[in-house]
């Protein structure tokens, strides 16, 4: 347990003093400033409040801080936070096989799972922080820029639609973080996959982020509408089941089994990458 929490605290140091650990939290609150002054636009609401008009809504009050907090919430994730992911778990372990750190490492009599096992462990850390990062940052930002209110949340792709009052709309988003960070830990298990293979950590990072944008693409392209029930974005973006007026829990259990079966796939193909790798 000693020589565990040694690696760990070894392993968190690095984390925090490399640069690109923090450049996400710039970008995220980048595009929560950038996204809220743009909705400050009068020609942007009168385009926003006209395209729900034509769904035939009875929503009245379409601007909230809860409003655009929830909807900065996907986007600030999609942009920043798996961009995050990316540069630390899928250059965990591939930016320090090319720097020599692991051969140094494995010059002593470390345990190959052991330290496999403090990566992960400083992968959730990370993914936890930025998770609660972006989740206070773009709720803060939205009640700045547009005050309290009422929720209202329309994602035709996930075929949602809900409004809520301030306080109901306020614990369904508290729900939203957390099965985003569900979501998120997913993701990172793919990443730190991908990490492990022999290649170089630019090449892993634009490969985990080159994937994710297909699959992305993919669930959102009308051409590509009958691959939408298959793509794995698709059930990441479970958390926004929360927002329908009745939370549909039968199928957002379904979604998490299904990554979760996936994430042990990742977890243990990992493992056995790290475990198999020539570190010489």
């Amino acid at each position: 347990m000693t020589e565990f929490l040694t690696l760990l605290r070894w392993e968190l140091k690095r984390l925090c003093l490399r640069p690109r650990t923090w450049l996400p939290f710039g970008i995220c609150l980048c595009v929560e400033f950038s996204v809220s002054l743009l909705l400050k636009l009068p020609e942007v609401r009168a385009t926003i409040a006209r395209d729900i008009w034509k769904m035939r809504t009875n929503w009245t009050e379409v601007f909230s801080g809860l409003t655009t907090a929830t909807h900065l919430l996907g986007e600030t994730f999609t942009v920043g936070g798996v961009l995050g992911l990316a540069l630390v778990a899928a250059g965990s372990v591939a930016g320090e096989r090319e720097q020599g750190v692991l051969r140094m490492v494995f010059s002593r009599p470390v345990s190959r799972s052991r330290l496999f096992a403090v990566k992960c462990l400083t992968c959730l850390l990370y993914t936890t922080l930025l998770v609660l990062f972006i989740g206070a940052s773009t709720l803060a930002t939205g009640l700045v820029f547009e005050g309290a209110g009422p929720l209202l949340m329309l994602a035709p792709h996930e075929g949602v639609m809900g409004s809520f009052s301030f306080a109901s709309g306020l614990q369904r988003y508290g729900l939203a973080v957390a099965l985003l960070w569900f979501s998120a830990v997913s993701g990172m298990l793919s990443f730190l996959f991908i990490s492990t293979l022999p290649m170089k950590p630019a090449a892993a990072i634009v490969l985990a982020l080159a994937l994710y944008t297909t699959d992305n693409l993919l669930r959102t392209a009308p051409e590509t509408v009958i691959a939408r029930p298959y793509c794995v974005t698709t059930r990441l973006l479970s958390w926004r089941q929360v927002f329908n007026d009745e939370i549909p829990w039968a199928r957002i259990r379904r979604n998490y089994r299904e990554l979760a079966l996936l994430d042990a796939a990742f977890l243990v193909a990992a493992w056995y990458a790290f475990r198999r790798a020539d570190w010489r």
